[in-house]
């Protein structure tokens, strides 16, 4: 499945919520060198139960919104 995500880094609290369809992702970190891509991965991980390497982003690696697939089945 593949899930759009806005990403809001230097948060003060981190968490997810899902407005429509999309999901809005705030992180404590700075985005650089991937150190908000990183959070973001934890917390989708934990949000979804799902180890990380389940979940790539895989579009807007360098931006705020961002395209996600998250995958439930290893042979997905």
């Amino acid at each position: 499945m593949k899930i759009e995500v806005r990403v809001i880094t230097r948060s003060k609290k981190a968490g997810i919520r899902k407005k429509n369809d999309k999901y809005i992702v705030r992180v404590k970190a700075v985005p650089h060198k991937g150190k908000a891509n990183k959070e973001l991965m934890q917390l989708l991980s934990a949000y979804f139960n799902l180890p990380k390497s389940m979940i790539k982003i895989i579009k807007g690696f360098k931006q705020n919104n961002k395209i996600v697939r998250i995958n439930h089945h290893t042979n997905d």
